[in-house]
């Protein structure tokens, strides 16, 4: 399975048109509040284009279909060894920071969908703010698919959507065993690799969203909640 392209030079190949910023400032040193620190994670992306390179390399686009969610194929937020428990947001290591208080390596792990927020060339969050997915979908990157609000705004959506009919919030597995699912689920059908996630015209596509779509009804199977009734007839 695999690109098409597989067995060429990478850096001959069209790659898909993804943000990739140009180098034009220097990174910011973080600055300690207590033991915690606070860094620019716009201004390290802006600083170092390799950045955002590895990270489309960690996404399933689907060629570029911006309808789509792109899906996170690397690791997730908080999961345990088997990768299957934790909040399902994708975890994208940045590097590692001397910690100008203790003298320590501290790694700096930013999400998956506030990267690609910012490298779509929208603005930094504020204090008070999140990144909300319209696709409920935790693992997923697409910038198209997210906005900016407040956690009430966030939590608001979760409790208007948690019952919705075979939606992510809906899902008995939780929010980090699907992402883990839809993540094996694609990597076993070859979007696990530069060329495949990369370039476009993918070989594999057409499998790779069979398998995401079975990968999202796998949860609801298991468990029989196919016997549960849609949400318009239980109002009947």
């Amino acid at each position: 399975m695999g690109s098409s392209h597989h067995g060429q030079d990478p850096d001959q190949l069209p790659l898909l048109e993804l943000p990739v910023p140009a180098a034009t400032v220097e990174p910011a040193a973080p600055r300690s509040v207590g033991l915690y620190l606070v860094r620019d994670l716009a201004a390290e992306l802006a600083a170092n284009p390799a950045i955002a390179w590895r990270f489309w390399s960690k996404v399933w686009t689907a060629n570029g279909d911006d309808s789509e969610c792109w899906l996170w194929v690397s690791s997730l937020n908080g999961a345990s060894a088997d990768g299957r428990s934790g909040a399902g947001y994708g975890n994208l290591h940045i590097k590692y920071d001397k910690h100008p208080v203790t003298g320590k390596l501290v790694e700096w792990v930013a999400y998956a969908h506030h990267v690609s927020w910012l490298l779509a060339g929208n603005a930094d969050l504020t204090p008070g703010q999140v990144l909300r997915h319209s696709c409920d979908e935790r693992s997923c990157a697409n910038p198209h698919h997210l906005s900016v609000g407040t956690k009430a705004d966030n939590y608001w959506d979760f409790r208007l959507r948690e019952f919705e009919w075979r939606g992510p919030m809906n899902d008995p597995r939780g929010p980090g065993r699907r992402a883990a699912d839809i993540r094996e689920a694609l990597r076993a059908a070859g979007a696990d690799d530069y060329q495949t996630l990369l370039l476009p015209d993918s070989a594999d596509l057409d499998l790779q969203r069979a398998a995401v779509a079975k990968a999202r009804q796998a949860g609801f199977d298991q468990i029989g909640q196919g016997t549960l009734l849609p949400d318009d007839e239980l109002a009947g």
